[in-house]
């Protein structure tokens, strides 16, 4: 048995997408598998385009959607908002499935909260790399590739 330090909470907030909480759940518990960080608590929750709009301009001060917010309660615990929509849009774009946009996001996500940054074309670099190899090496164990 894997010992995780990582527990994901996964919530459904919308109701324009259908979620495959199965599939996401069985993703989000391999990351945990494949990372040591002390004990933290991620809360996942998949949310509408409008509710993300409102979240990014009250915390971000900007308008629009965006895929993905993440807010580090504390040294332990964090909470990823996923807009369903956004990344609907982002998979038809990227040529990825619905479900493998929320994994590839939820990854991205948990990357912030562990401190990663993206806010120059450096760090975004640095990120996209850690991120395409994290998600690659939870795909094959958890989904077949």
């Amino acid at each position: 048995m894997v010992e995780r330090n990582t527990t994901f909470l996964i919530q459904n907030r919308q109701r324009g997408r259908r979620i495959d909480a199965a599939a996401l759940r069985l993703f989000c518990d391999a990351l945990a598998g494949c990372v040591k960080p002390p004990p933290f608590t991620v809360g996942v929750v998949i949310v509408s385009d409008a509710v993300i709009k409102r979240l990014n301009r009250r915390h971000l001060g900007k308008s629009g959607a965006t895929d993905i917010m993440s807010f580090a309660d504390s040294s332990s615990s964090g909470e990823l908002v996923i807009s369903a929509d956004t990344a609907a849009r982002n998979a038809r774009r990227f040529g990825a499935t619905f479900t493998g946009e929320l994994c590839y996001l939820v990854v991205h996500g948990f990357l912030h909260l562990q401190g990663q940054r993206d806010e120059t074309a450096a760090e975004y670099g640095v990120m996209k790399r850690r991120q395409d190899a994290l998600f690659r090496k939870v795909n094959s164990r958890c989904c077949n590739g």
